[in-house]
């Protein structure tokens, strides 16, 4: 099982898999199969609607359409925001606030976070996969 950033999740639902490192391309395979779990973080599908509204991503349906999409998936879960990730994300050193309850949910759920952001990789705070 593993948590997704908002680029890692981002590139897959746009098709963009050349942009994934080839390990992570392979995770998100095996969930697109139902063959493992990746969550994805309420505060991505909020980093997302943000970025879309703002015409700097497309996502391929209509905002509820496709996060019932991710809901009704067999390899994706949307993991719910709760007071615990911000007890963690408040610990973490990151100017972004996205990033630290991003990574604040993968301490929480104790999961390795699906990210190439280097700021989180160098820090060690949360175990990283990419």
């Amino acid at each position: 099982m593993y948590v997704s950033d908002t680029h890692a999740f981002v590139y897959f639902a746009q098709g963009r898999r050349a942009f994934l490192g080839p390990k992570v391309r392979r995770l998100f395979q095996q969930a697109d199969e139902g063959k493992c779990l990746i969550y994805v973080p309420v505060i991505v599908l909020w980093e997302v609607a943000i970025l879309a509204a703002r015409s700097y991503i497309q996502i391929p349906q209509r905002f509820d359409h496709w996060c019932r999409s991710i809901e009704n998936s067999r390899g994706f879960a949307i993991a719910e925001f709760d007071w615990l990730d911000v007890d963690e994300a408040r610990k973490l050193p990151f100017s972004d606030p996205y990033d630290c309850l991003i990574a604040g949910t993968a301490i929480r759920h104790e999961m390795p976070l699906i990210t190439r952001d280097q700021i989180i990789v160098d820090s060690g705070l949360v175990e990283t996969i990419w």
